[in-house]
């Protein structure tokens, strides 16, 4: 195995398991029935629709990862684009968690500021 390949295993397998673990601990959180469908009150709790399409993300990561895992050896131009799928899928669901997170970490310090002088 070449430091190429190697490399490209590592980064498979992180997303792989990165994708796997956020979704098994998405099962720990505390959710709220919003329109029918349990959503985590977490973070998702005004954004049933961003929710899902972290879901939608986390999946086609998880499928992308662990394809081009598969199909390395007997199909590598079809593993890179599923490679590609994952990294896509990946960094959406990492952007959709800091489109929700960061203007609360903002309103939180601009809170904290105006209490402190």
């Amino acid at each position: 195995m070449d430091g190429e390949s190697g490399k490209k295993t590592q980064l498979e397998g992180l997303i792989l398991s990165v994708s796997a673990a956020t979704v098994l601990s998405l099962i720990h959180f505390h959710y709220k029935t919003v329109d029918g469908n349990p959503v985590p009150t977490i973070i998702f709790q005004d954004n049933p629709s961003l929710f899902r399409a972290f879901i939608l993300s986390l999946n086609f990561s998880f499928f992308g990862s662990f394809t081009s895992l598969t199909l390395r050896h007997a199909y590598p131009r079809l593993s890179k684009c599923c490679m590609l799928l994952a990294v896509v899928s990946i960094t959406t669901g990492f952007g959709i968690i800091l489109f929700l997170t960061i203007p609360v970490c903002f309103s939180s310090a601009r809170q904290y500021l105006r209490s402190s002088f």
